[in-house]
């Protein structure tokens, strides 16, 4: 799973993480919804070995983006700048 299959100019893709490097190092993640209602997101960085995962079941809509179903995706991109304690710039939260 952590082998590319897709390698694009915004994403890489393994079967069906996304693969990526953030905070320095590598990382894989994936998210979903239900039409209920219900968001998660898992997040692995390989190298620090540290895993965020967050369920909710509260979709969000984004005011900047008017985009929803992102906010299991933004909280774990936020306690991923606490853990390493250093900051994402605003689209990486996102992708």
């Amino acid at each position: 799973m952590e082998e590319p299959s897709y390698i694009g100019k915004w994403i890489t893709v393994g079967y069906p993480w996304l693969i990526k490097n953030q905070f320095q190092g590598r990382s894989i993640c994936h998210g979903g919804t239900h039409p209920g209602g219900y968001i998660s997101h898992f997040e692995r960085y390989i190298d620090e070995d540290v895993t965020i995962i967050v369920l909710s079941n509260n979709m969000v809509k984004h005011s900047r983006l008017s985009m929803k179903e992102l906010g299991a995706t933004w909280i774990a991109r936020e306690l991923a700048e606490v853990i390493f304690a250093k900051k994402l710039r605003f689209w990486q939260k996102f992708l």
